[in-house]
């Protein structure tokens, strides 16, 4: 339902706003920003890598120290390996 003669910003009968239809049909172009200008571009892959590379040293690191070392294997010790190596095995498969 489309209001008729509407120049501006104009109200339907059920009291939502409806903006110009050239505007709702084409978007605002001044608005857009390519994709290689926008800073998500860089940031998101930049943050993604920080995951990675901290999750990837720091349980593999817990991983290897609690198979080299059989003096550690305690029942906490082992509650916290099957963690660190459940979130290890996460973050080589998801974050890449």
């Amino acid at each position: 339902m489309e209001p008729r003669n509407c120049t501006g910003t104009c109200f339907l009968a059920n009291g939502t706003l409806w903006k110009n239809v050239s505007d709702a049909l084409e978007g605002d172009e001044r608005s857009y920003v390519p994709y290689e200008q926008r800073v998500e571009t860089y940031l998101v892959p930049v943050i993604f890598l920080f995951i990675f590379v901290l999750g990837a040293v720091g349980n593999g690191t817990l991983v290897f120290v609690f198979i080299r070392h059989r003096g550690i294997r305690t029942v906490p010790n082992i509650y916290i390996f099957r963690c660190g190596s459940c979130v290890y095995s996460c973050v080589c498969v998801n974050t890449p």
